[in-house]
């Protein structure tokens, strides 16, 4: 029979392991201290490492989410939930320039620009303070020119399209026709749009692409901003709200009206702050999650994350109080 002497953990005597397997003293099943203690070290390393992972995952969504999202957690995109889009947007097409209208309004009462570009550097210099490493540099990608909307998409365009108000009864926004139509994700983007082309008998709109998105932001400019690298509270619904107040002379601390600021060189609202805009690209950075694009900052953003340089990015399944959008129309 095999027998073995152990440190009893009920008497702390030591007895031999017999077949009864029982405490003499005090009648209890036999319990190896060292072999109890083993077990136990083996649980606390477990739950060490287990909350190493936890720790790991928080602070990496923390990360992905610093100068966007404050108030909801990210959670990996479900790619069953994308719409089905029947005609994939190119980032090139064929365009006959001559006799080109500078502005075009539609029946629904959006207005807008038409963008003629020429040889440009976007992202931002090394030097620009404030940069993040995702703004490289680049040549414009082409010549094809596009119309893009003077303004966010309002209220009461996304309700004359869509029949539905995503917003109401939900924080940081009122219910207005002039507003920003927010609550909206990417996914809800791409419906719109397949809506709007459906019932102009065309396929002519889109989300802009991010190099659209900068390149009629910047109107011209190199700088920061429209107006400069200075951080002007006068120009723009930014840098005021629960993540920044640089702008104490401006308290809106909520979105407000489109068409409250004057527009930049080009006649373009709100390209910076207010609302962020949902572009049509993948935020290619990223290797583990589907992200989309997003530009421009808003209300609460600090003014560096309102830079037309600024790549912001998003799940595109998700609606929050601070995201809307803004239409291209290609010719």
């Amino acid at each position: 029979m095999n027998s073995k002497k152990i440190k009893c953990q009920h008497c702390s005597e030591y007895h031999i392991k017999s077949i009864t397997n029982y405490c003499p003293n005090k009648g209890k099943p036999l319990i190896n201290v060292s072999e109890q203690k083993k077990s136990n070290l083996k649980l606390h390393i477990t739950y060490i490492l287990l909350l190493i992972t936890f720790v790991s995952s928080n602070i990496y969504f923390h990360k992905l989410q610093n100068n966007q999202k404050t108030e909801q957690l990210m959670s990996p995109f479900d790619k069953s939930n994308t719409p089905e889009i029947t005609n994939p947007v190119s980032e090139t097409y064929p365009i006959n320039k001559e006799n080109l209208d500078k502005n075009y309004k539609n029946k629904f009462d959006m207005e807008f620009i038409l963008i003629n570009p020429v040889n440009f550097k976007l992202g931002s210099p090394n030097y620009e303070s404030e940069r993040d490493i995702d703004e490289i540099q680049n040549d414009y990608p082409n010549n094809n020119p596009f119309y893009i909307q003077t303004t966010e998409v309002t209220q009461k365009q996304w309700f004359l399209i869509m029949g539905e108000k995503p917003w109401e009864g939900k924080g940081n926004v009122e219910d207005d026709d002039d507003k920003p139509a927010v609550y909206i994700s990417w996914n809800d983007c791409q419906l719109f749009i397949k809506k709007i082309n459906k019932k102009s008998g065309s396929n002519k709109y889109r989300l802009p692409f991010e190099y659209e998105w900068q390149y009629a932001s910047r109107a011209g400019s190199k700088n920061k901003f429209y107006w400069g690298d200075s951080v002007n509270c006068s120009k723009a619904n930014f840098a005021c709200g629960f993540l920044s107040c640089e702008c104490d002379n401006l308290k809106s601390n909520t979105i407000m009206s489109v068409k409250s600021f004057d527009p930049n060189k080009w006649g373009l609202y709100e390209m910076h702050g207010n609302v962020w805009e949902w572009c049509q690209d993948d935020y290619k950075n990223d290797k583990e999650y589907t992200l989309k694009i997003t530009k421009g900052g808003a209300w609460h953003s600090k003014s560096k994350y309102c830079r037309s340089a600024n790549i912001g990015k998003s799940p595109p399944d998700k609606r929050y109080c601070d995201q809307g959008m803004r239409l291209v129309m290609v010719p």
